[in-house]
């Protein structure tokens, strides 16, 4: 792919490879291996949890397990939540204590990241090169523009997928025939206020694509389809882009170095107590268009590196 690295970037592209693990790594498919270690209890099927606080600090936490359950004291000298993009927020709220004046308080900046069609490309040119880059199984590359002109512009770092029909057995070559191939975009999301979750008992989540969102999407498509067109061949930009969810869910209670509201030191800390910290992707400070769990690993790494260093 070097070569043609080079002849994507000459046209202003930016080519991104995103090495997927082989078999995908599912937690549940790792628990008989994780449970072996002697400081590791793993507990499943928590229906509730509370927390006894004393003194600025977690003292202990408790788990029902089922709906007809015991309950399961739950003791440590740090206590990290990482229930993911929507119930962390909930119980960081919980466990900060925070008042609110309506009876179902509000935390803005949800985010996903939207993804969709956004056109299809006929190729014309750099066919081997387009069939190499869809036949790997092991690895994805999508386009995106040059940091710089991210940086300058201020529009999303969003990332532009190539479909072929299966990627298996026939070449790309023989397989186009005169026919389309799929664009599809992965997008990063910025927080907004109207975007978020309702701290009900189970949280509600209220997310929309909103119309800034979809401006930063046209943006982006203005400058790269161009690019891709020269690189490939003709493209057949969509009227409209039919956005979803990725189910990726991020933002609430982003890290911060002065944090206020709901939002975290920036270690991961919750700012009222000396032993919570939340390692999730609810403290994104916006949404990357790619999966958050490296960048989440990464953040747990971090983490772990402050309280043993080397």
């Amino acid at each position: 792919m070097v070569p043609f690295r080079a002849l994507a970037e000459a046209e202003g592209l930016r080519l991104v490879r995103i090495t997927l693990p082989q078999p995908v790594l599912r937690l549940d498919q790792a628990w008989t291996r994780l449970e072996t270690h002697p400081n590791l209890q793993i507990i499943t099927d928590v229906e509730h949890l509370d927390f006894e606080l004393s003194q600025g600090a977690v003292k202990c936490a408790f788990a029902k397990v089922g709906n007809d359950g015991e309950c399961i004291e739950i003791s440590a000298s740090r206590h990290v939540i990482t229930a993911g993009g929507i119930a962390s927020p909930y119980l960081i709220h919980r466990l900060s204590e925070r008042k609110s004046e309506t009876p179902k308080p509000f935390l803005g900046g949800y985010m996903d990241h939207p993804k969709g069609p956004i056109g299809r490309l006929m190729p014309t040119r750099h066919i081997d090169d387009l069939d190499y880059m869809l036949e790997s199984r092991d690895d994805i590359h999508v386009f995106a523009l040059p940091e710089a002109e991210l940086l300058e512009s201020g529009i999303g770092n969003h990332s532009v997928f190539v479909w072929g029909e299966a990627r298996r057995n026939q070449s790309l070559r023989s397989r186009i025939c005169g026919r389309w191939l799929q664009l599809n975009i992965n997008c990063e999301q910025f927080p907004e206020s109207a975007n978020g979750i309702s701290l009900d008992d189970p949280p509600e989540v209220r997310w929309r694509i909103s119309s800034a969102t979809r401006r930063d999407i046209e943006a982006f498509l203005d400058r790269i389809l161009p690019r891709i067109s020269a690189l490939f061949g003709p493209v057949k930009r969509a009227d409209w882009v039919a956005m979803t969810g990725a189910s990726h869910p991020a933002g609430c209670t982003p890290l911060s170095a002065s944090p206020l509201g709901a939002e975290l030191n920036a270690d991961g800390r919750l700012p009222t107590l000396a032993n919570a910290f939340c390692v999730s992707s609810s403290g994104f400070p916006f949404a990357g268009s790619a999966n958050p769990t490296l960048t989440v690993v990464a953040l747990a790494e971090r983490l772990a590196q402050t309280w043993y260093p080397g």
